[in-house]
């Protein structure tokens, strides 16, 4: 009974040891192979059209609400682009934690001045924030929009290392009206085009006393 046990002892520890030596030798032989990635991508495209239009009194901040993964495969078609009166697309993960971000330190802003942060401390504070990031940068593309203190709407845009840009050129004047009306017809021909932007649109429009939303059902396919 002992040297039964014992034989299946050593059986085991024989068949570990083989084991390992196999494994050994598959590494020495593969370590001259090239490498299947040259590097770790720890960001994925997810895909999605984001747009603003700043008036005279309001703003319009829009996307849509398809998330894809390699531009082929829809993951959601109700993701949500548009957060805490900004919009962004590129890696959906990061867009999350940015908005995590901004929520908190717009809250300790409020706690600690007593007053809420206008648009363009708010658009410092988003700059800073992809700025402090930039050696492994959140991996989006956002727009932030809001009414400053004179009733004007205002809209800045990023890039995902925080270089902030605000449209200077004097346009037309334009009604809400209109502005919705424009906004809807470039996410239909969008649609049209590209692939990854789809199923429905997420709109909302920010006055000094009110903010509206609406979500406009597009094409699924």
């Amino acid at each position: 009974m002992l040297n039964s046990a014992m034989d299946s002892h050593h059986q085991l520890v024989d068949h570990f040891t083989m084991e390992s030596v196999r494994n050994f030798q598959k590494a020495l032989q593969s370590k001259n192979e090239s490498a299947l990635s040259d590097r770790f991508n720890p960001y994925t495209e997810n895909g999605g059209t984001c747009a603003g239009i700043a008036g005279k009194d309001f703003v319009i901040l829009s996307g849509d609400t398809r998330l894809s993964a390699s531009s082929m495969v829809v993951m959601s078609r109700t993701a949500p682009k548009v957060y805490l009166y900004i919009t962004g697309t590129g890696f959906q993960g990061d867009m999350i934690q940015l908005v995590k971000v901004l929520r908190t330190r717009i809250q300790q802003y409020l706690f600690t001045f007593n007053e809420y942060m206008d648009i363009h401390a708010a658009a410092q504070l988003l700059s800073r924030t992809l700025y402090f990031k930039r050696f492994f940068p959140y991996y989006v593309g956002a727009i932030i929009g809001g009414i400053d203190r004179d009733g004007r709407g205002v809209l800045y845009s990023y890039d995902p290392i925080g270089w902030k840009t605000q449209p200077q050129q004097t346009k037309q004047p334009l009604s809400k009206e209109r502005a919705q009306q424009l906004m809807h017809d470039a996410f239909i021909s969008t649609i049209e085009r590209e692939k990854s932007t789809g199923d429905a649109v997420q709109m909302v429009i920010l006055h000094a006393d009110k903010v509206e939303e609406h979500i406009l059902k597009m094409r699924t396919d």
